[in-house]
């Protein structure tokens, strides 16, 4: 044998061992499994968070996740932007690996319809056609003594069984009848088809109703659950889930675009989730600007929900949407010394940290009886970048004397060093809660007395849409006292220039370029409280008071 053909055999042996090896890996650890039975699809390479989720998707049904108390979890709740692989990386592939670790166990796969259902069935049926022999039962001797393959006699995609096992899979649409052994693994994608359904306060009490009555009961007592879905609604079977059982269901959460670091996948805050298929912050960024002008759509609430799996309720919790009103910001309002009375509030980021954080800045003015937000910055800040922007709105809102900071994290520290520079600091101790503090104003927004811009105008005559109040909007509708984490940063310096801002006395100035024509367009103003609107309503608060 020459050396060109032994060359040939070792090459030749070394790819027969990473042959091996990845057959060996694919049954042992699921993310391997999912490479191994897509690798023929060129554009499918497994990314990192999809890696995270299968490495969960293990320690679960290994009892190896466990809680804060040392206990294992029972399931798992994913929540992913649409269109970023969670069906096909779970739901399609997971029946056919567990089964075939697991081979006399039964898997139920639950969707929102038949035909969602037939297809999670049908493709984790064909894996165990074409890949099963990945888990064939052999003996010391290497010898095959249980084939992995698919029952002769039940075999369709919506129930198979595997020859020679008890075990198999069931697939449903929910409500479907399920029937059959008790379930050792039950993975639930999507109960819900659009945003109607997940909005519907009926839909919402049928599936949890389902979740409840029928796909518990049958469970088995050793049974993990897998909920996926993009989330619609705070109310949707995930909200439900980790709100009445948080110790026993492990949140695995990723937005389209990253709110904080995440080290578990290597991800910075401000990065896409799925770069590598296209979907790079351009692409995100134009994605939403095309959901914040299309309300049809669901506006900006869509895509805090479908993108940033920050889902709020239709209506809103504690502030609702429709209690906000709108003006037109002129630039006669924009003028130094047209507020009776003006403020700066901010919520800063905790100490010690390297500027991940995000900082909340608010402008609020106070007119007669009504509030109004007229500039708000919301971005990540060090504590050099938060006195720069305090610095500079120092110029552009001479007439804000009052900067308010809130005297936790790194505000007394912007105090300290920003004294001798900047007039006005006032060190604000919270004494209550975020709620509490919330909760002090609220009436201000039931009344219809806070106002936030609908279009700004930059030049005498030209208009832009405010881009940032519906970013506002939305995280005072999503605000809830009893959830563990949010972003709050607007709510904390709103409510507290509010609370401030309540107390001071704030007369109609001599001459004012408020009247109809800058509220709604000229438009009659719409009661947000039913009944007739009448003069006495329109004027109640409102133009006599200036």
């Amino acid at each position: 044998m020459n050396v060109k053909e032994r060359l040939k055999k070792l090459y030749e042996e070394l790819a027969m061992g990473d042959a091996l090896y990845e057959r060996e890996m694919a049954k042992r650890r699921y993310a391997n499994y999912v490479a191994y039975v897509h690798r023929y699809d060129k554009k499918f390479k497994l990314a990192r968070f999809q890696e995270y989720i299968c490495d969960c998707i293990d320690k679960l049904i290994n009892n190896e996740l466990v809680n804060d108390k040392g206990e294992p979890y029972e399931g798992i709740t994913v929540s992913i932007p649409p269109q970023h692989g969670k069906s096909r990386v779970i739901t399609e592939t997971i029946g056919s690996y567990y089964l075939g670790r697991f081979p006399y166990d039964h898997v139920i796969e639950i969707a929102y319809g038949e035909d969602l259902a037939v297809k999670f069935g049908r493709r984790n049926k064909q894996k165990v056609e074409e890949f099963g022999n990945l888990f064939d039962e052999v003996d010391e001797k290497g010898k095959i003594i249980r084939k992995h393959e698919l029952s002769k006699v039940s075999a369709s995609a919506l129930e198979f069984e595997i020859e020679g096992t008890n075990g198999g899979m069931i697939s449903r649409g929910i409500g479907g009848a399920i029937t059959g052994n008790p379930a050792d693994l039950i993975v639930l994608d999507d109960p819900y088809k659009n945003r109607q359904e997940a909005d519907s306060p009926i839909y919402q009490k049928f599936v949890i109703d389902e979740w409840l009555n029928t796909i518990q009961t049958r469970a088995s007592a050793k049974c993990k659950y897998i909920v996926v879905h993009t989330r619609w609604n705070e109310d949707d079977l995930i909200g439900y889930l980790l709100q009445t059982e948080p110790d026993k269901w492990f949140e695995i959460r990723f937005p389209a675009i990253a709110e904080v670091d995440e080290p578990e996948i290597g991800r910075k805050a401000g990065e896409a989730l799925l770069p590598e298929a296209g979907k790079d912050i351009h692409w995100l960024l134009n994605k939403k600007k095309s959901y914040e002008n299309d309300p049809m759509e669901g506006g900006l609430r869509a895509w805090e929900a479908l993108y940033q799996q920050n889902p709020t309720s239709k209506e809103g919790n504690m502030v609702k949407r429709e209690w906000w009103k709108r003006f037109t910001l002129t630039l006669e309002m924009q003028k130094p010394g047209f507020w009776p009375v003006k403020v700066q509030s901010w919520d800063c980021s905790f100490k010690d940290t390297d500027g991940t954080d995000p900082v909340a800045g608010h402008v609020w003015a106070k007119l007669g009886a009504n509030y109004y937000l007229i500039d708000r910055k919301n971005e990540r800040m060090d504590i050099v970048k938060t006195m720069n922007n305090i610095n500079a709105w120092n110029i552009k809102h001479p007439d804000a004397i009052g900067k308010l900071i809130e005297d936790k994290a790194n505000g007394p520290a912007v105090i300290r060093l920003l004294r001798d520079k900047v007039s006005g600091l006032i060190a604000i101790k919270a004494t209550k809660s975020k709620a509490e503090r919330l909760n002090a104003v609220l009436p201000l927004w039931e009344a219809g007395n806070v106002y936030i811009p609908d279009k700004i105008e930059v030049a005498p005559g030209i208009y832009e849409t405010c881009t940032w109040a519906a970013e506002v909007i939305e995280q005072y509708a999503a605000f809830r006292p009893e959830k563990k984490t949010q972003k709050d940063d607007d709510v904390d310096a709103g409510s507290q220039a509010l609370n401030w801002l309540y107390f001071m006395p704030a007369e109609k100035p001599i001459e004012s370029d408020i009247d109809e024509a800058y509220y709604n367009d000229g438009k009659e103003e719409e009661s947000y409280f039913g009944g007739e609107v009448t003069a006495e309503y329109l004027n109640h608060g409102g133009n006599d008071l200036w």
